[in-house]
Order: C-alpha cells, then sequence, then structure tokens
C-alpha cells in the first residue's frame, strides 16, 4: 500500500504541474510554435530504444541536419546536377531561384528544432560579407 501512495502522489504531483502549464499556457503563442516547428531530431533516447540506422538517411539528404556526412556524399553531384537541370527547364535566371528561397529562408530556418548557428542566415551572411568587403 505505501507504493500506492507514493505513485500516487507523483501522479497528483504531475497533474497539479500539468494543470498550471494548462493555465499558464497561452492557445495562440502555442499554435504558433507548433505550427512553426515540424522537422525535429529525434532524440537520442528514441535512437537508443530501435534501430538507429531507420533515424539516418541511407541514400540522401536534403536539407542542413545530415549536410556533408561521409557516407551521403557520392550523391551531392547528382543534386547539383538536378538543380542545373531544372534551372535549364524553368528557363529563368539561377537569381529568381535564389531570390525565391532567400524569401522563405526565415521560415524555412525556424522550422527546424535546434537549427545549428552555422546554417542561421548563412547566404544572407556570404552576402554582407562579400558587400562589406567590395566584393559585391
Amino acid at each position: 500500500m505505501a507504493g500506492m501512495s507514493t505513485n500516487g502522489s507523483s501522479s497528483s504531483s504531475w497533474m497539479v504541474e500539468m494543470e498550471k502549464l494548462l493555465e499558464d499556457t497561452r492557445p495562440s503563442v502555442e499554435m504558433a510554435r507548433w505550427k512553426q516547428l515540424y522537422i525535429y531530431r529525434v532524440p537520442e533516447f528514441i535512437k537508443k530504444m530501435t534501430n538507429r540506422d531507420a533515424y539516418q538517411p541511407q541514400f540522401l539528404s536534403l536539407g542542413p541536419l545530415h549536410h556533408g556526412e561521409p557516407h551521403l556524399m557520392p550523391i551531392e553531384e547528382h543534386k547539383r546536377r538536378a538543380v542545373l537541370h531544372m534551372v535549364k527547364r524553368a528557363r529563368k535566371p539561377l537569381m529568381k531561384f535564389v531570390e525565391a528561397i532567400e524569401e522563405v529562408a526565415d521560415e524555412l530556418e525556424a522550422a527546424y528544432d535546434g537549427l545549428e548557428d552555422r546554417w542561421r542566415g548563412a547566404s544572407r551572411a556570404d552576402e554582407d560579407t562579400a558587400k562589406s568587403s567590395g566584393q559585391g
């Protein structure tokens, strides 16, 4: 019986904590956060419980999370060729594509949970550096 009271008290303290969180959380703020973040890293404890490879790209990666991993490098040349092919078929200057991506860059960056700083504002930072050094 003593074990039950311990479970009961930890259960009720959890409920009290959750009730407080429910009261303190503004639905509009919470909804905005959930709509914004939709690309997550799989937590390490889940990887340990399952097949780690199931959470690792095997052939190619899109986006920054696995970029540059050695086993994914063979496909990089094909990705570049695919971009070139798309630009040629669209018959639009490459700059139009770059501008379109820059328009949504902040939104894309915000979608990633735990995105490393080195990926934030990367193209804008490079552009600013070129301009300030007189190259842009």
